[in-house]
């Protein structure tokens, strides 16, 4: 990680983190020392820190892809069902923020997953589609209903 102002702070974070060659890494939080690490491989995301525990520590297993939101907001899909018996082909879309999590949709397994979540005005807007099953956005009453093979959620999760 480069420090456009100093060079002398860049940091090897692959060497700092710890990091495997299939690991990914984003910002966590918008901070410079706070990241997601998710292994490709072994479908783990979790969090970390630079000199410490991260402050909002996060161990989620088999996430077949996320977008977070915040400092403490994870949109995922997983195989593995919260709750409930795993049903054969079918994957779920799960909300976690902070301590709560909820799942908000339910998609046929695919090759490829588009998630992504924002919040304005009080409301989320999710999106969640697939290789396999487009889908749409929206927040609130949807107005208009998607076409045909699309899926529309929308799930009010308190702050």
């Amino acid at each position: 990680m480069l420090d456009r102002q100093d060079g002398a702070q860049a940091r090897n974070l692959t060497r700092d983190l710890a990091l495997l060659p299939a690991d990914q890494i984003q910002l966590f939080n918008k901070k410079q020392n706070q990241f997601y690490i998710y292994n490709t491989e072994t479908k783990l995301l979790r969090t970390a820190q630079l000199g410490a525990n991260p402050p909002n520590a996060l161990r989620l297993e088999r996430v077949l892809a996320y977008k977070s939101y915040g400092d403490n907001t994870v949109l995922y899909v997983t195989d593995t069902p919260l709750g409930s018996k795993a049903i054969p082909g079918i994957v779920s879309v799960v909300l976690q923020q902070g301590t709560r999590t909820s799942v908000l949709k339910r998609l046929p397994v695919a090759e490829k997953y588009l998630i992504d979540i924002a919040g304005f005005d009080g409301d989320w807007y999710v999106v969640a589609g697939s290789s396999a099953l487009k889908g749409c956005i929206y927040s609130g009453i949807p107005s208009m209903p998607c076409s045909r093979n699309q899926q529309i959620f929308h799930h009010r999760f308190g702050s």
